[in-house]
C-alpha cells in the first residue's frame, strides 16, 4: 500500500470537506432574497474571509479567496475559477445595486477550486432503473432506521417527503443532472452500459445535490474515496490484530461485509492494503495543529483545525505544548471550523492528558428499532458487556442499559422531547463512562475554554460535550448540530456506493434534540470580538457589548403549544408582555445573530448568560426557542391573532371531563395522574392533593398547576375512560388509563 498516495489525496478530500462545512455553516445563515440568493460581497468577504472587487467598466466581480482567483459576470451563467471558465446554473445578478447568487452555484465555485469538471449527464432506461432502485434504498434505509426527515424540516425547514419526489421524478422522468466529476472523491466510470451510468449519475445526484443541503444532519451521505479507502484500512488492520476479541471482530466483520462487498469494490475499485504496514491511515497534515503563549504564565491557546488527521503525528506537538503550560491558569482550546473525523481523538489526546482524576459522565443514544440498526446495536452491546469485563481502553464502561424511549423520556422528565422524534424512535442505549487521566497527563488545574461556531460539527460537537463535563467554558457562536453518534453504512446494490446514516439520535438532559440547535455556547462573541478576543476579555474581567437589533419577523402574538397559559406578544418599539392565565409581566427584547434577549423590566445587559436568553428559528408559523442553558426550557409556538386576549377562542372546558378519574391499574409510577377531579369552574385535584386549573386545545389537555410548572398531555376519552399520553399515538405506550368513578 502507498501510504504517501494516499494521504496527499486525502488531505485533499479534508480541504475540500473544511471549505464545504464552512460554506454550510456560515451562508445559510445569511438572509436570502428571492429564488434563494445570497449576497456574493456577505458571503465571500464578511462570511469566508475573501475579498471582493467590483469592475464597474465590465460588470464583473473579483474574488480573491483562499489562494483562489474567481471573477464572476452580471447576468452571466459562467465564471473564470483561475482561468479556467466554468458553467454556472443560475448565474449572478443586481438586485436594488447588490449581487447575488446562489448557494448551489457557490457550491459549484468550490468544487471547481478543487478541481471539479463539469458535464451534463444522461440515462437510459435501463440505467434509470438502476438508478430509480438504489434511490429508494437509501431513501429507505434512512426512514426505516433514523429520524431525520422531522430534524431536517425542524432545521433547515425542509418537508422531507416532498423533497425526495422531487428528485425521485427527475430519475423517473430521465432528466440530465449537471453532474460534477472529481475522480479524487469520487470514481468517473468510462462507458456507456447501463451500470456505468447509473453510478455516475447517481453518485453526483446523491453527492453534490441530494444531500449537500441536509449540511451533514445524521452524517447522510455516501463515502468518498480517499474517506472509504482509510476506513477500509483501519479496519481491516484491526480486523487482523492477533489480539482482538470476538466481540470487536464481529462488530468490524459487519462493517466489512459492506466495505468489501463485491457491489463497493466495483464502484471504489479494489485497493490493496499491507497488513505489515504500521503507518496510520490518516495523514499527517503540517499544521494542524496550532499553538501559541497568548499571556507568559497565564493563558495558553491550542488550535486543532480537523480531527481528520493522523493524531499520533499531531501528538508531537500536543503533549509537550500541554506539559510547557501545564501550570498556566487557562487553556483556550480552538475548535472552530473543525468539522470532525475520529471520535476518539479529543478524549484521548486532549481530555486524558488534561484531568488528574477520572472524568465521569452519561450519554444516551435513542435510535430506531430498523433491521440494520438493531444489528449494529447488538455488536455494540456485545462489545461493551467485552468492556465491562476487561480493562483494556483509556476510557471505561460503568453501565449500559436499553430501554424503551417513551420509558426513558418519562423517568428522566425529559419534557422537551419533541413527539414527531419519539414517534420515530423505538429505544434508548443508555452508559455511564469515565474518562481516566493518561500515564502522561499533565493534570491541569486551570480553566478550560473552548471555542466553537457553526463550522463545529461532528467529533467538534463531542468535544463540546467533554468540556461541559470538565466545567469549561464554551465561547463563540452555536455548533453546527452534527453529532457524533452510532452510525451506519450499507452498499447500493447496484452500484455499489456506501451510503451512511447515523441511526443514534441524541438529545439533552430535556429531550432537546442537539442536531436542531448544536451546542450552544456560554458567551457569543462581543461586538467586534472574534472568539479569541472575547475568550481574553472575558478572562481579563472586561465588560463586554453586543450589537442588537429588533427582528420584525418575531412581532405579534405567539401561544406556547405546550401550556397556552404562555403568551409572547412581541412589539415593534422593542418592549413585549407574556402572561394570560396568571400574573402579566412585562418586558424588553432584542436580536443578535439568531438569538433573542428577554429581559423583565430592564434592557439587554452585558451578562448575556441569563433564562431570558434564547436561540430561536422560525418556519412557517412555528417559533421554536431553544434555551442556551441546559436548565432551561425550549419552547414552540403557535401564531395567535395581534389581540392576545383572543386566545380565549382557543380554550374550553369540556364537560365530559367533569367527575372524578382512577386508574385501572394503581401500581402507576406517576400516581398524579391517576387519581384526577375536574371541577366546573375550570379545576382539578390529583392524586396527591395538588390543584390547578385545566384546559382543553383539539387533542391536548394543559395542567395549569399551582405549585407547579404547567404539564401538557394528549387525551382521548370514549365515554366512561380516559387515556393520557406523551404523544397522540395511543397504539402502544400509554402513560394513564382512567375510568370514570
Amino acid at each position: 500500500m502507498k501510504m504517501r498516495t494516499i494521504a496527499k489525496g486525502f488531505k485533499k478530500a479534508i480541504a475540500m470537506v473544511m471549505i464545504l462545512t464552512m460554506v454550510m455553516a456560515n451562508v445559510l445563515h445569511v438572509s436570502a432574497v428571492e429564488d434563494d440568493l445570497l449576497p456574493v460581497r456577505v458571503v465571500f468577504e464578511d462570511m469566508l474571509g475573501g475579498t471582493v472587487e467590483w469592475q464597474a467598466e465590465d460588470q464583473s466581480i473579483t474574488i480573491d479567496w483562499l489562494g483562489h482567483e474567481i471573477v464572476l459576470f452580471i447576468n452571466q451563467s459562467i465564471a473564470l475559477v483561475d482561468g479556467r471558465e466554468i458553467e454556472l446554473l443560475d448565474g449572478v445578478r443586481l438586485v436594488d445595486h447588490v449581487a447575488f447568487m446562489t448557494l448551489n452555484d457557490i457550491i459549484r465555485i468550490e468544487l471547481a477550486m478543487a478541481g471539479a469538471e463539469f458535464a451534463r449527464l444522461y440515462l437510459t432506461e435501463e440505467a434509470r432503473d438502476l438508478v430509480l432502485y438504489d434511490f429508494d434504498y437509501a431513501i429507505n434505509f434512512i426512514l426505516d432506521n433514523s429520524p431525520w426527515d422531522s430534524v431536517i424540516y425542524r432545521r433547515l425547514g425542509i418537508d422531507f417527503d416532498a423533497y425526495v419526489a422531487g428528485f425521485r421524478e427527475s430519475i423517473v422522468n430521465m432528466e440530465p443532472i449537471n453532474g460534477v466529476i472529481l475522480q479524487e472523491f469520487f470514481p468517473f466510470h468510462e462507458g456507456d452500459d447501463a451500470r456505468a451510468m447509473a453510478a455516475n449519475y447517481l453518485i453526483s445526484l446523491l453527492a453534490f445535490e441530494f444531500a449537500l443541503p441536509f449540511g451533514g444532519i445524521g452524517h447522510i451521505g455516501a463515502r468518498d474515496l480517499q474517506t472509504y479507502r482509510m476506513q477500509l484500512t483501519l479496519w481491516t488492520r484491526a480486523y487482523h490484530d492477533e489480539d482482538i476479541d470476538d466481540a470487536n471482530a464481529a462488530h468490524i466483520r459487519q462493517i466489512l461485509d459492506v466495505f468489501a462487498s463485491p457491489q463497493a469494490i466495483w464502484f471504489y475499485g479494489e485497493y490493496e492494503i499491507d497488513l505489515t504496514e504500521e503507518d496510520h491511515p490518516m495523514p499527517d497534515i503540517e499544521g494542524n495543529i496550532e499553538v501559541e503563549i497568548l499571556i507568559p504564565g497565564e493563558v495558553a491557546f491550542l488550535r486543532i483545525n480537523t480531527f481528520m488527521a493522523n493524531p499520533e503525528f499531531d501528538d508531537n506537538t500536543i503533549l509537550p505544548f500541554l506539559q510547557e503550560i501545564a501550570d498556566f491558569d487557562h487553556l483556550i482550546l480552538d475548535v472552530r471550523g473543525n468539522g470532525g473525523g475520529l471520535a476518539i481523538y479529543f478524549d484521548h489526546y486532549i481530555v486524558s492528558r488534561l484531568i488528574n482524576e477520572p472524568l465521569e459522565f452519561s450519554s444516551w443514544q435513542f435510535f430506531r428499532a430498523g433491521d440494520a440498526a438493531m444489528a449494529h446495536v447488538n455488536t455494540v452491546i456485545d462489545i461493551y458487556e467485552y468492556f465491562l469485563e476487561t480493562d483494556e481502553t483509556y476510557d471505561e464502561i460503568f453501565y449500559f442499559s436499553i430501554v424503551p424511549a417513551a420509558d426513558f423520556i418519562a423517568e428522566r422528565g425529559m419534557t422537551e422531547f419533541h413527539p414527531e422524534d419519539l414517534a420515530r424512535l423505538d429505544y434508548v442505549f443508555y452508559t455511564r463512562s469515565a474518562i481516566f487521566p493518561a500515564e502522561d497527563s499533565v493534570g491541569f488545574d486551570g480553566e478550560v475554554w473552548l471555542l466553537i461556531d457553526g463550522g463545529s460539527a461532528s467529533a467538534s460537537v463531542l468535544a463540546a460535550q467533554r468540556v461541559l463535563a470538565m466545567d469549561g467554558t464554551l465561547v463563540g457562536t452555536p455548533t453546527s448540530g452534527v453529532m457524533g453518534a452510532m452510525h451506519l453504512y450499507t452498499a447500493l446494490p447496484n452500484t455499489g456506493i456506501i451510503w451512511r446514516v447515523d441511526h443514534g439520535f441524541i438529545p439533552d438532559e430535556l429531550g432537546r434534540s442537539l442536531e436542531v440547535y448544536g451546542i450552544m455556547p456560554h458567551h457569543f462573541n462581543a461586538q467586534g470580538f472574534d472568539a479569541v478576543q472575547t475568550a481574553l476579555a472575558l478572562i481579563a474581567g472586561e465588560e463586554l457589548t453586543i450589537e442588537t437589533y429588533l427582528d420584525s419577523a418575531l412581532i405579534g402574538a405567539w401561544a406556547w403549544v405546550d401550556a397556552l397559559d404562555y403568551v409572547y406578544t412581541f412589539y415593534a418599539d422593542g418592549t413585549g408582555a407574556r402572561g394570560f392565565v396568571d400574573e402579566r409581566y412585562d418586558f424588553t427584547w432584542e436580536t443578535y445573530n439568531g438569538n433573542i434577549w428577554m429581559n423583565l423590566g430592564e434592557g439587554v445587559g452585558s451578562d448575556i448568560i441569563n433564562p431570558q436568553h434564547w436561540a430561536y428559528v422560525i418556519i412557517d408559523d412555528m417559533l421554536v426557542l431553544e434555551s442556551m442553558q441546559v436548565e432551561d426550557l425550549m419552547f414552540a409556538y403557535i401564531q395567535l391573532p395581534e389581540d392576545w386576549e383572543d386566545l380565549l377562542d382557543f380554550l374550553y372546558i369540556p364537560v365530559e371531563f367533569l367527575g372524578s378519574w382512577k386508574c385501572l391499574d394503581d401500581t402507576i409510577e406517576h400516581s398524579w395522574f391517576c387519581s384526577l377531579e375536574f371541577f366546573a369552574d375550570g379545576s382539578f385535584m390529583d392524586g396527591d392533593g395538588d390543584w390547578g386549573y385545566f384546559y382543553v386545545y383539539e387533542n391536548m389537555l394543559f395542567f395549569d398547576f399551582d405549585d407547579f410548572d404547567p404539564i401538557v398531555l394528549y387525551f382521548f376519552i370514549d365515554g366512561d375512560t380516559l387515556l393520557l399520553n406523551y404523544t397522540d399515538d395511543f397504539d402502544g405506550y400509554v402513560l394513564s388509563v382512567l375510568t370514570r368513578q
